[in-house]
């Protein structure tokens, strides 16, 4: 566990994806879920879920690329997304 870790509550969604450890703080979720209400706002309700999809896949992307450079150099890694962001 790091620092920058939230610690893990049950609301924590945990997975594997491409042999990675995710962890989803359910702290991260203010952040998309804000983003996608001024979304839906100004373009229709239908762009609620769009915007937090693009914002979750984007994010988890993202520290994806962290993976695949930290497997480029040898170190085993994981990603935990939380409140802005990811570690």
């Amino acid at each position: 566990m790091n620092f920058l870790e939230p610690a893990p509550t049950w609301f924590d969604l945990n997975f594997r994806l491409f042999s990675a450890s995710v962890r989803v703080s359910g702290w991260f979720w203010i952040l998309p879920v804000l983003l996608g209400v001024a979304c839906a706002s100004f373009l229709g309700p239908s762009c609620y879920f769009v915007a937090i999809g693009c914002c979750f896949v984007s994010i988890l992307l993202h520290e994806f690329g962290h993976v695949l450079a930290g497997r480029r150099f040898g170190t085993d890694s994981y990603i935990v997304l939380n409140g802005f962001g990811g570690v």
